[in-house]
């Protein structure tokens, strides 16, 4: 082969052929040893004496030496001034960028022990010293950490022995704080005062709780029952529920009338649901209508647990289907309160057929409340289906499905607190507070709440929040506070709708200082106490310390006849609006007053009031009482009764005896001309009174007179006005649905057995009577229960004892 000029050959890498390659000129490098090496034969070494025994060598800036291997101990200013390979400390590890804090004391007596041997394998660490005894702790004396069994002001003490006291705190002036994230939880002061949530900001409390709650309590969904979808045969929805139909119990009784469960079309043609409300394959129940259903036959289906009307308001939702030409059943919602009975309250279907055979059919939503309707606490609900009374009987397959019955009222949701006591238990009568003091002696109990929710308090109880008494009772005519309210049933009442209703039951209360039977979802009624109320001037204007009865509209009115009032008026008013009342509830007795001007004749000094005299020249044979309005009305039985009653009850005082028979002298001494007809059957003189005598035995004011003596009047008397006899003399009594008969007291026990009348104020299904009259009451008795209350008006007259 050629090559270049100057080239040689050489094997190629492979080794395995000649190649040209350019020639690579040999050439010799000399190395020589610096400062502190020396080279034998091609191996460099440190240049050095020969050291020995425990020698070293160390550098002396410009050669290395044998030198004596010393242990130094670096003083702590030498450590803090330590410069890199100054001759004591020729290396470190630098970890996080701050140079010197790599250097640790490990002195045991200053509460680290270092462990280890330095290896890669077991390499140094660094802990808290383990020499201390079982409960000792490590504790600072002011130079170094030492192990204690702690003593006075010590951070924790746990004592030597089991149940020793714990100590946590400070041994100084200093306020004690514990916190959280950086925000203080609890703090006490040197004084020991305490806050919890905060500094305790009020220097007179000893206990400091202090937050900020935006969440209160609310009300949460009520617990009802259902809804009741009968989605499968014998399921829980149906054993909810006791079916029941003429001649068969139950569902699916084959052969009678019965109710049936179904999911899809009802056996006859065209008629009845095809599925449930829910769609196909719901399932519903529904009243089988085919042979021997019979007309006007009645199904029921009623819900085997009762409902709670006395604290929650209630409705009941639910769906009905009445497809078919001829279907005509219709469904009513049944209550039964106490067992007092069946009453509908809703009727539907009535405008039926829904939808004619074949059609579509259609579920019909409907949804019934009872509140204020039902009241008591053991409530029963039903359905109960009514087949027509003439059609096509096949045709009325009635359906019902998802059923609810919904508690309108709800149980409290109770929100943040700052405070709260749990004692998980059921136990009565256990306190969860109690509140004592040396007032009286030494640690009474003055306040405390047990796990009932009773409380207990020793002292006058004072109430910021209202001036008045009030308790709950449920409403359904939106009665707002202000409001004059009668009751409807013994747990309903409604705004008032005439004037001195008898059921009258106070004003609803604006704010109340105590509400009674709080659980009650209704308004709170005022019984007693101050309370703002809405008034009218439908009777004339109204003054202080007038007394106030209903009128329409829920409203109160200025009383103007005897009957049921509210109270007595806080101040006047001139128009329609709101002023405060003093409620307390009770009967008015309008006065009986004489119009002196219709009874003197202005020319003569005196008249005459007779007992049972003939007509004369100088006396009027009756005495005409005349009422505010001059309004006459003839009450003779009431007067004859009303005046022997004032007769029994004032016939002690000797004083108007003496008075009476005063009369009777001057009578005789002023009749100067005596005729025949001038004495009665029983030779009685007439009694001449002069208007001087009458104001002793008569309240006389304004020209108005009140009676205030004994009997005083024999025959003819005429009322102008109202006569107004005391409550045992006449009165109402309320007999309850359900109930027979109403026991009637009286204050006073009558001298002798009474005359009693009475007469009902509504219909009444079979007889009554009075029975068992005494000197001391009487019973009205009813043959039969009723649905509903029964009132009656009273009234009891006596015969005067000779």
């Amino acid at each position: 082969m050629s090559c270049g000029a100057g080239q040689i050959l050489q094997r190629d890498a492979s080794g395995s052929s000649w190649v040209c390659a350019s020639q690579v000129v040999d050439t010799d490098t000399t190395y020589s040893a610096g400062d502190g090496l020396q080279l034998t034969g091609t191996t460099f070494s440190i240049n050095s004496p020969t050291c020995t025994g425990t020698d070293k060598l160390q550098w002396t800036g410009s050669a290395f030496v044998c030198s004596a291997d010393i242990d130094t101990q670096l003083s702590e200013a030498e450590v803090d001034a330590y410069v890199a390979n100054n001759g004591y400390l020729t290396s470190y590890t630098e970890t996080d960028g701050v140079i010197g804090n790599e250097v640790l004391d490990a002195t045991a007596d200053q509460g680290l022990a270092r462990s280890g041997s330095g290896t890669a394998a077991d390499p140094y660490t660094l802990g808290l010293r383990g020499d201390c005894a079982a409960t000792q702790v490590l504790q600072y004396n002011g130079s170094i950490w030492q192990c204690s069994n702690a003593g006075t002001g010590d951070i924790i003490d746990g004592g030597n022995t089991t149940g020793a006291t714990v100590i946590v705190g400070t041994n100084d002036a200093q306020n004690l704080e514990f916190e959280t994230g950086g925000v203080s939880r609890m703090f006490i002061d040197t004084d020991g005062d305490v806050g919890a949530g905060g500094t305790n900001s009020n220097v007179n409390s000893r206990l400091y709780a202090e937050d900020s709650i935006t969440t209160g309590t609310i009300p949460g969904t009520g617990t009802g029952y259902g809804p009741y979808t009968f989605d499968a045969d014998n399921d829980a929805d149906e054993s909810a529920w006791t079916f029941d139909a003429p001649g068969a119990s139950g569902l699916n009784a084959s052969g009678a009338r019965r109710w049936v469960h179904d999911t899809n079309d009802t056996p006859s043609s065209g008629v009845g649901p095809t599925s449930g409300q829910g769609g196909s394959p719901d399932g519903y129940v529904y009243t089988e209508a085919s042979n021997p259903t019979a007309f006007n036959d009645v199904f029921t289906m009623t819900h085997d647990a009762t409902i709670d009307a006395a604290t929650s308001s209630w409705q009941v939702d639910f769906y009905w289907n009445q497809r078919g030409n001829a279907n005509t059943a219709i469904v009513n919602v049944q209550t039964n309160e106490a067992g007092a009975g069946w009453v509908t309250r809703g009727t539907y279907g009535s405008g039926g057929p829904d939808v004619p055979s074949n059609g579509a059919q259609k579920w019909n939503f409907e949804s019934l409340n009872l509140t204020g309707v039902i009241s008591d606490a053991s409530t029963q609900i039903r359905f109960e289906v009514v087949m027509p009374a003439s059609g096509t009987m096949w045709n009325n397959d009635f359906g019902l499905d998802t059923i609810t019955l919904v508690n309108l009222t709800g149980n409290a949701v109770y929100g943040d607190n700052v405070f709260e006591a749990y004692n998980a238990n059921n136990t009565q009568d256990v306190d969860l507070l109690v509140l004592r003091s040396d007032v009286g002696d030494v640690g009474d109990v003055k306040f405390r709440v047990d796990s009932d929710g009773d409380v207990y308090s020793d002292g006058v109880n004072y109430i910021g929040a209202g001036a008045d008494v009030a308790e709950k009772y449920k409403n359904h005519d939106g009665a707002k506070p202000g409001d004059v309210v009668a009751f409807v049933d013994s747990r309903t009442v409604a705004k008032t709708s005439e004037v001195a209703q008898s059921t009258l039951a106070g004003v609803v209360s604006t704010k109340a200082g105590v509400v009674l039977d709080s659980d009650v979802d209704g308004v709170p009624v005022g019984l007693v106490g101050r309370l703002p109320t809405n008034v009218s001037m439908a009777a004339g204007e109204i003054k202080l310390g007038d007394f106030l009865t209903s009128g329409p509209g829920g409203v109160a009115q200025k009383a103007t006849r005897s009957g049921p009032v509210i109270g007595q008026a806080m101040e006047g008013a001139t128009q329609d609006g709101q002023i405060d009342v003093f409620v307390h509830l009770g009967y008015w007795y309008e006065p009986v007053q004489l119009d002196l001007d219709s009874i003197f004749d202005p020319s003569q000094q005196a008249t005459s009031v007779l007992n049972d005299q003939p007509e004369t020249s100088n006396i009027d044979q009756s005495l005409q009482v005349i009422s505010e309005n001059g309004n006459t009305a003839g009450l003779a039985s009431q007067i004859e009764g009303g005046f022997k009653t004032l007769y029994d009850q004032l016939s002690g005082i000797t004083d108007r005896v003496a008075v009476l028979e005063n009369w009777q002298q001057q009578s005789a001494d002023a009749q100067a001309k005596p005729t025949a007809d001038a004495a009665d059957d029983t030779g009685q003189s007439p009694v001449i009174l002069t208007s001087n005598e009458l104001e002793q035995t008569f309240s006389l004011k304004d020209n108005k007179l009140e009676i205030l003596a004994a009997r005083l009047f024999v025959k003819d008397v005429t009322v102008g006005g109202q006569l107004l006899l005391t409550e045992d003399y006449a009165g109402q009594a309320t007999i309850p649905a359900g109930d027979t008969s109403y026991d009637v007291t009286f204050n006073q026990p009558f001298a002798s057995q009474p005359s009693v009348v009475a007469s009902p104020r509504n219909f009444i299904d079979q007889g009554w009577r009075i029975s068992e009259v005494s000197k001391n009451g009487f019973r009205i008795e009813l043959q039969a229960p009723q649905e509903t209350a029964t009132d009656f008006s009273w009234q009891v007259t006596t015969t005067n004892e000779q």
